[in-house]
Order: structure tokens, then C-alpha cells, then sequence
């Protein structure tokens, strides 16, 4: 008689590498990767938020080219990868191994992730999932209780996706020094990802537009809608925000004219420790301060041309 035994289904299924810049940019597109779904959840970087991946996913908003800073950024951080991920393995005394393919859940299918590296270590079960992160010199602040919330969330996902019970971030701060922070799988994580993600592509398929959470979110609203119509549209039910709006206005308009008077107070001043130094380039105060008086030249440069939307309160109301 022959006895079947079931087969465990893998965690996951390998798309394709990232060595395949294109096909992994294209496969990349139709998957809640880590990074997204810490922006859907939230908790992302500054630039991305629900409704930006949303106007993405939604074909309303097509997503902007990276910049030439950005891409050297992102050049530099591939560029020092290998060697951050091999110094914390030797420090930690892991087994490293390049991974780097883009895999998708086949629990959870439209969550995919590409993690760094795969590293083993004595006395963990199984092989863990490894983040490299450079931090630049004015980042490292995020960081200072530990890593930031986008990235664990991102880290956790990896887990999720790859069925791995831990991972490690190993962060370079500008290059000075590398800290390794362990990462245990979180199941209660990893069921809030999961329904989120979900939510948020039901949200995509049926066309609903996710709340603004974020000052960012007015420019994105600015790319989903770049032409007014004349209409007027009734706001009934939004009074509570429009009254904290105007009130925080108020506030703002305070804190700026105060901001104006100081810096008038501190242009004077200013400009009487100039009239004493000159024709000189220093001026100082021994034992106290020392200024400089320096010339320097601007280039000219022209503003490009863009069409802009304004949110502005007028005065009154419809009648």
C-alpha cells in the first residue's frame, strides 16, 4: 500500500533577483513590499504615506523618477553593503550569505520582500534574515533608543515573508560605527501587517481614497487632483478640523510675527557689529565670540515652471 505523506508548503517563492534591475523594479510594483507596507501602516519614511502608494497602485499617480542624488545615495549604499554585513558577522560570529531576491509569501501573496542577507548563527533556529542600513550623519537621532519603527516594521515583514523566527539590522552610523540590533519574529506584527496590507487593497480595488496623514500627503493630493473645476464642493461634517485649522492658523500667524520682530531686533544688531568690522573680514571679542564679514557671489539660476494648488481660507462663505 502506499502511504502519502504531506508536503509543508514553502514560506515563500523567489521572484527574480535584484541583479535584474528592471524585472526586479516591474515585479517589485505589484507586490506590498517591506518599505511599503511600513508607509501603509503609517509608520513610513517621510516621502511616502497610504495615500501616495495608493494614487500609485491606482494607476492615478504615476510614481517620479528617482533623483541623481537619490540614485548616487542609493549607489553608495549597495557600494558598502558587503563590507558593513561582513564586519558584523565576524563581530557576531555569523555565517553570511548574499541573498538579495525579490520573494513573495505564499500564505499571504501580495506581500513580498527582498531581504539583504541570509545569516546563520549558533544557538538560533535556522537561518535569520539580515538588514543592512546606512545612517547618515543627521539620522542617527531616530535611532538613539534603537531602530526606527519603519524599520522594524520592514524587518518583520522580511520574517513574515520568509518564515524565518529572527533577523538583525546591522546599522553603519556615517560610516564611524556599526551597531547590530536583533530582531525576534512577532507573530501579533506580523497579523497587523497582514490585515492592514490587506485593508489597504481592498481600499485599491475599490477605488477608495485613503485620509491624508501626513503634512506631505497636501503635495500628493496636489498630483491626484492639479486642475480646480470652479465647483464648490460642501464641507459639512468637517467643522471640527476647520476650526482647528483656523485656530492653529491664528497660532502660527502669532509665532511668525513674533518670529519677525526678533529677527528686525537681531538684523539691527547685526548690523552694528558690521559697521564696526568693515572693510576687515573679522571681527571679534576676545574671550567671547568672533565674527566674520565675508563676500560671497551667487550664481544666477532660473526657477523651473510648474503648476501649483493652493489651499487658502477665504473670508466668509458660501451664502
Amino acid at each position: 500500500m502506499e502511504i502519502q505523506t504531506q508536503r509543508e508548503e514553502p514560506a515563500f517563492v523567489v521572484v527574480c533577483d535584484e541583479s535584474d534591475r528592471d524585472r526586479w523594479l516591474e515585479e517589485r510594483r505589484k507586490l506590498i513590499t517591506a518599505s511599503r507596507a511600513a508607509a501603509i501602516l503609517g509608520v513610513g519614511s517621510y516621502d511616502e504615506t497610504p495615500l501616495s502608494i495608493w494614487a500609485e497602485l491606482t494607476g492615478r499617480v504615476e510614481r517620479e523618477p528617482f533623483t541623481p542624488e537619490q540614485l548616487e545615495r542609493f549607489e553608495h549604499g549597495h557600494l558598502f553593503e558587503d563590507p558593513i554585513a561582513e564586519l558584523a558577522a565576524t563581530r557576531e560570529g555569523w555565517a553570511l550569505e548574499r541573498w538579495q531576491q525579490l520573494i513573495r509569501s505564499t500564505r499571504w501573496p501580495w506581500l513580498g520582500a527582498t531581504p539583504d542577507y541570509r545569516v546563520y548563527a549558533s544557538g538560533r533556529p535556522g537561518p535569520g534574515a539580515l538588514q543592512v542600513k546606512t545612517v547618515g550623519p543627521f539620522a542617527d537621532r531616530a535611532w538613539e533608543e534603537g531602530p526606527p519603527v519603519d524599520v522594524v516594521v520592514q524587518v518583520q515583514q522580511e520574517l513574515a515573508v520568509s518564515g524565518y523566527q529572527w533577523g538583525a539590522i546591522a546599522a553603519c552610523f556615517a560610516f564611524r560605527r556599526t551597531v547590530v540590533f536583533y530582531v525576534e519574529a512577532a507573530p501579533a506584527l506580523h497579523e497587523e501587517i497582514v490585515a492592514g496590507t490587506a485593508r489597504f487593497l481592498e481600499d485599491v480595488r475599490a477605488g477608495r481614497e485613503p485620509e491624508p496623514v501626513k503634512p506631505i500627503d497636501l503635495r500628493h493630493l496636489v498630483k491626484l487632483h492639479p486642475d480646480d473645476n470652479g465647483d464648490t464642493v460642501d464641507l459639512s461634517g468637517l467643522e471640527n478640523i476647520a476650526a482647528r485649522e483656523v485656530e492653529l492658523s491664528g497660532k502660527l500667524s502669532e509665532v511668525r510675527k513674533a518670529a519677525r520682530d526678533l529677527e528686525a531686533e537681531r538684523d539691527v544688531l547685526r548690523a552694528k557689529l558690521a559697521a564696526r568690522i568693515g572693510d576687515a573680514t573679522f571681527g571679534e571679542i576676545p574671550g567671547f565670540c568672533r565674527y566674520s564679514f565675508k563676500r560671497s557671489d551667487r550664481k544666477e539660476f532660473t526657477v523651473a515652471a510648474k503648476t501649483l494648488r493652493t489651499l487658502r481660507r477665504e473670508k466668509g462663505g458660501a451664502k
